[in-house]
């Protein structure tokens, strides 16, 4: 029998596409949302990290923003309390890094 034959009647490798046991369109596209965040997170990092603007308190800063992102929504709201715990600075430090971060375009604010 030609392999094209025994092929077609094979049932157990995989397919691809929506199905018994495999993700459905929804949870794909989750999933994809959530890949896309975190490759924004880590390309943003990355900059920061080769940026010679920034020093030390600037990355730990964004570092434990990035902690708190929301894969969802690209989002994070963690109170400045919160990043001061996280990055080991104090709460007027965070602040003022926040808006250094804020004027060299690394945060946003609504």
């Amino acid at each position: 029998m030609p392999v094209e034959d025994v092929n077609k009647n094979r049932t157990d490798y995989a397919q691809p596409g929506i199905g018994h046991n495999r993700p459905s369109l929804s949870d794909a596209a989750e999933q994809n949302i959530r890949t896309g965040v975190l490759l924004l997170c880590k390309e943003a990092l990355i900059t920061a990290i080769q940026d010679r603007r920034l020093q030390r308190p600037h990355l730990r800063v964004l570092a434990a923003i990035a902690t708190c992102i929301n894969t969802r929504t690209a989002k994070a709201w963690p109170d400045r309390a919160s990043i001061a715990s996280m990055s080991g600075l104090a709460v007027k430090s965070v602040s003022n890094v926040i808006l250094e971060l804020r004027g060299w375009g690394y945060l946003v604010a609504d």
